[in-house]
């Protein structure tokens, strides 16, 4: 059992580090090493999305993405930022497709309904994952269990979303803290200065002989979510927190609640 386990994790290193290339790099090996490989085989210097051996592989795979990803970032976010990855539905297609790595990162783990049900994915299955919220992920598996709804009971398909959170969680986790997703004093000070509105939130000033308790607490709710909707509308580059406000992990809107409002 532990010598499975063990050449799986090197097969994942192995995938990883052939297909991490984007499109220039791998039209330039494919001039090199030609289209197929001496025993006629499909030269495979690139994710084949709908080729996998199995559904084992292609969780192998997002694993090795998640690795990946956390090594490129304990370099350099600018270096990840950078970095693109060319990918194709099926070998046969006529042309590559390409994205940012982090978005392809999000998107091949919301592919996997697609591949776990053994349905093709296609272009029109692409996740826009810069404008991921939870609104969007549910409009995204609501569509798909419309049109499949024939492929799955209602247990397994609770079980297919299971794994998908799973995956997200552990994004969180894992890359949230090399994303830099915390705020600091510091943090609350420029927010402060740069946003007026921000500002007035955080200095709010409550007459609480005017008010009942439960009046102060539906106006500090209020302001919570004004809060937080200027933070999901904010620069990426102002706002480490921004993706994980939009998908709806990793920030506890209690806590927002109580140091930002409560305390400001």
């Amino acid at each position: 059992m532990g010598k499975k386990a063990k050449a799986k994790k090197k097969r994942t290193t192995v995938i990883f580090k052939n297909w991490t290339h984007n499109l220039a790099r791998i039209e330039e090996q494919l001039k090199e090493q030609g289209k197929y490989t001496q025993f006629g085989e499909i030269n495979k210097l690139y994710p084949i999305i709908n080729e996998f051996e199995s559904i084992d592989e292609y969780d192998s795979y997002i694993e090795s993405l998640i690795s990946g990803t956390k090594k490129l970032l304990s370099h350099s976010k600018d270096e990840l930022s950078k970095l693109t990855m060319a990918y194709k539905f099926n070998s046969d297609d006529d042309k590559f497709q390409e994205m940012n790595f982090v978005r392809f990162l999000f998107n091949i783990i919301m592919w996997r309904p697609y591949i776990v049900s053994g349905i093709p994915v296609t272009e029109e299955a692409i996740f826009n994952a810069e404008v991921f919220h939870n609104k969007k992920y549910e409009e995204y598996f609501n569509k798909f269990a419309d049109k499949y709804r024939d492929r799955f009971t209602v247990p397994e398909f609770s079980e297919i979303l299971f794994d998908i959170q799973v995956y997200f969680n552990k994004i969180a986790v894992e890359l949230g803290p090399l994303f830099g997703s915390s705020i600091s004093i510091y943090d609350m000070v420029k927010m402060a200065k740069r946003n007026n509105e921000i500002n007035a939130i955080m200095n709010t000033q409550i007459n609480l002989d005017n008010f009942q308790v439960s009046e102060v607490e539906r106006f500090l709710i209020k302001q919570t979510d004004r809060f937080f909707q200027i933070l999901m509308n904010e620069s990426d580059k102002n706002n480490p927190l921004k993706p994980f406000i939009r998908a709806g992990v990793g920030v506890n809107k209690r806590q927002v609640q109580e140091i930002f409002i409560h305390l400001g």
